[in-house]
């Protein structure tokens, strides 16, 4: 088994942060390795130079010298080999700073940085773990003593001190023990993970740094102390050796297995338990002015929030929730006959063929478009382009992922462009220290980028088209130039504004540049590349231009389907590229679609529509608009934006033909819908960057960041919307 997986399997789960960062450290040596290569390559060209051009079977000339003139070590140093024969008129190779020798140097020293800064947290979290025990031995060595003395007639003259530990008596002796035995297995793993890991350094770059680093390891305190064995001594001089052991074997065998602590290691007792009885309450306290289903929907609206907000449970697990909840509650009714609820079983078919949508379907295409592009590295070249420009300029970095992002959702809809940013993104964010709040600033800056993109044309995002659908309808035409020239400056100039919002708000300054990417330097163009570049770029233009071809496909989900059956047809992606989807983002979604189905039709988000918008001013179109956005945005922040649009849109168009000029009222609130960024499960954008994993598989993102900067920035550009949106829809529509 390679140590990288023994790692993930032995370690302390609750200590997972202490050990070798085995997977960052090899991507270290990969880095120097890249830029030993890269600078073999700029010699390799700087030596064709100096020889010049020869025609085939003429004398080299004797001004030229050999190709061996001048090598360059593994280690970054260059050995001129050149005989002093060689004419003074030779031309030089270039200088070393041309021959990557600054960036090899500085690739070793970022790696040993990182070695010494995890030697230094093993040392640190050893010496805390080890006075802890320590502390709790000695208390219970204590309280023995004093014991001992009373037995024999003795008061002790001073009073007794134990910490809360040893009140607990053997278990915490027991505790005591485990903790040591793991101790012992952190400090085995550490040391044979340093040893590995700079075995692969100096097998890469030919140097032997291991001999002088091991001496060095050897004498660090997590390593050379004797604290373990001596605490362990300790505690079989208190009680039973073999009683410790056999508690010992017990844990272990409990741990494989699963017990009952493990089974539910996943659930967050207090938030599920405080939302569980919630629910209950609102299912049975009646609730005046409100219908039975309505009532029963809601207990279920507030139940699956909650448990999203707190993530007391897993997020895709929420959401398999939601169908079953449906079926339970009888929530749905029958749509040729809405006045009376589905039995279990129509229900149940409803909403498991609701988990599958052609919103699903758009977003696998963009899971294939992502697999496809990492196969031929493409991602890899594209993220080293960025890297290259803005190495010196996270901030800029961070600018130019969000204008990516825009322009990407702006022509391919922004269900898929997230997924190919981030696929652009991870082989740089993965370097980055964890609980980096650059890396928390990325992507968050991502998704709402990519929000304000679903704003930029009728075909960026499912409620655009919507939006223009019901207007042609009420008689309101909104061409594709005209929707073009109201969006892309307004999110534009939006996107800077968030981009500034966002370096205030998380001051991400952990970061001070760009690491390099890491690619195959020697891969050349072939057939699988220009295969992927043109169906990618084909399926791109026919999502571009759907609006055109629409009476031939239907739904831009076929254009996804199209370009899977090409992709997997032909072999480009197998079957475990398609098992290796992020299912758990699917299922995220099904359920907010069985979620957004279930308020439509128990009636409960028009009930709340329409109670609200009984409160509508009767002043300027100005205010009725701001009114509108604003009702929006509430109700957007907490269903997603597709199922806001199917069921405000067309109230909206038709109370906006009510009030005069409805194009301004009707467009301001489909850009509205969009804005709404407060949750993250509101959007496909925001759930694509909550669920981003890093090398533990834990996620970059939790809700509460999100909400720290989602919920100001939603109502800022709701302002922007009702200001400078509302003026550019003024001076476009008239």
């Amino acid at each position: 088994m390679k140590f990288g997986k023994q790692l993930e399997i032995t370690a302390n789960v609750e200590w997972r942060q202490y050990y070798v960062q085995y997977k960052k450290l090899k991507r270290l040596i990969k880095r120097v390795a890249f830029e030993i290569e890269r600078g073999q390559r700029k010699q390799d060209k700087a030596e064709k130079k100096s020889k010049g051009y020869q025609s085939p079977g003429l004398p080299r000339p004797p001004n030229v010298v050999a190709t061996d003139s001048v090598s360059l070590t593994a280690s970054g140093k260059s050995k001129n080999k050149a005989t002093s024969e060689a004419n003074e008129s030779t031309p030089l190779l270039s200088p070393p700073s041309d021959l990557n020798l600054e960036n090899i140097a500085e690739s070793k020293k970022e790696f040993w940085e990182m070695t010494n800064a995890n030697i230094q947290s093993a040392n640190d979290f050893y010496r805390k773990k080890v006075t802890h025990i320590a502390k709790i031995i000695k208390d219970f060595e204590s309280m023995l003593r004093d014991d001992d003395n009373a037995s024999h007639g003795h008061v002790s003259s001073k009073p007794r001190t134990m910490s809360h530990e040893a009140d607990r008596g053997f278990a915490a002796i027991q505790d005591c023990y485990d903790t040591l035995v793991d101790l012992k297995q952190f400090v085995n793993l550490n040391h044979t993970g340093f040893r590995k890991i700079v075995k692969k350094f100096d097998k890469t770059t030919g140097e032997n740094a291991l001999d002088g680093f091991m001496k060095q390891l050897n004498r660090e305190d997590f390593y050379s102390s004797n604290d373990i064995d001596n605490l362990i001594d300790r505690l079989f001089a208190i009680t039973s050796k073999d009683k410790l052991e056999a508690g010992n074997i017990e844990r272990r065998i409990k741990r494989q297995q699963g017990n009952q602590d493990s089974l539910f290691r996943k659930v967050k007792i207090a938030p599920f338990s405080i939302s569980t009885v919630v629910f209950i309450l609102l299912l049975v306290i009646p609730i005046p002015g409100e219908i039975d289903v309505q009532q029963r929907c809601l207990a279920m609206l507030v139940y699956i929030t909650s448990l999203w907000v707190t993530e007391a449970l897993p997020y895709f697990a929420t959401s398999m929730l939601v169908p079953v909840l449906v079926v339970f509650l009888r929530i749905l009714n029958d749509k040729r006959n809405p006045e009376v609820l589905l039995d279990a079983k129509s229900a149940a078919k409803e909403v498991t063929s609701l988990l599958v949508n052609h919103t699903t379907i758009l977003i696998m295409g963009g899971f294939s478009i992502s697999a496809a592009l990492s196969k031929c590295q493409i991602e890899l070249y594209i993220a080293a382009f960025l890297q290259r420009r803005f190495k010196k300029s996270p901030r800029t970095f961070l600018l130019a992922i969000m204008m990516m992002g825009l322009f990407l959702s702006m022509w391919i809809n922004n269900h898929t462009a997230p997924v190919l940013c981030i696929s652009v993104l991870l082989p740089i964010i993965r370097d980055f220290p964890q609980h980096s709040a650059y890396v928390k600033t990325l992507l968050i800056g991502l998704a709402f980028a990519c929000n304000l993109g679903g704003m930029m044309t009728p075909i960026a995002s499912l409620q655009n088209t919507l939006a223009q659908s019901y207007m042609e309808k009420a008689g309101i035409f909104v061409s594709f130039g005209q929707w073009m020239l109201i969006a892309v400056p307004f999110c534009t100039f939006s996107t800077i504004l968030c981009w500034m919002f966002l370096l205030w708000a998380f001051d991400p300054s952990d970061v001070k540049y760009i690491p390099q990417i890491v690619y195959d330097q020697k891969q050349r163009v072939n057939q699988v590349h220009i295969a992927v570049v043109v169906l990618t770029m084909t399926t791109i233009v026919m999502w571009a231009l759907f609006t055109f071809i629409a009476p031939t496909v239907g739904d831009m989900s076929i254009i996804s389907l199209m370009l899977m059956v090409s992709l997997f047809g032909t072999g480009i992606l197998s079957q475990f590229d398609f098992n290796s989807f992020s299912w758990h983002i699917l299922f995220l979604i099904g359920g907010g679609n069985v979620l957004g189905e279930a308020v439509t039709r128990s009636g409960l988000l028009e009930t709340l529509s329409h109670s609200l918008i009984k409160a509508l001013p009767s002043g300027s179109v100005w205010q009725s608009t701001l009114f509108l956005c604003l009702l929006v945005l509430g109700l957007t922040t907490f269903i997603s934006h597709t199922v806001a649009s199917l069921i405000l849109l067309p109230i909206i168009v038709q109370l906006s033909v009510e009030i005069g000029q409805p194009q301004i009222p009707v467009m301001s609130c489909a850009l509205a819908i969009s804005a709404a960024m407060g949750l993250p499960f509101a959007s496909f954008p925001n759930i694509n960057s909550l669920l981003v994993l890093d090398d533990h598989g834990e996620p970059y993102l939790q809700v509460n960041d999100f909400l720290k900067v989602g919920l100001v920035f939603s109502i800022f550009t709701v302002g922007l919307i009702v200001s400078i949106g509302y003026w550019l829809i003024l001076v476009v529509l008239g």
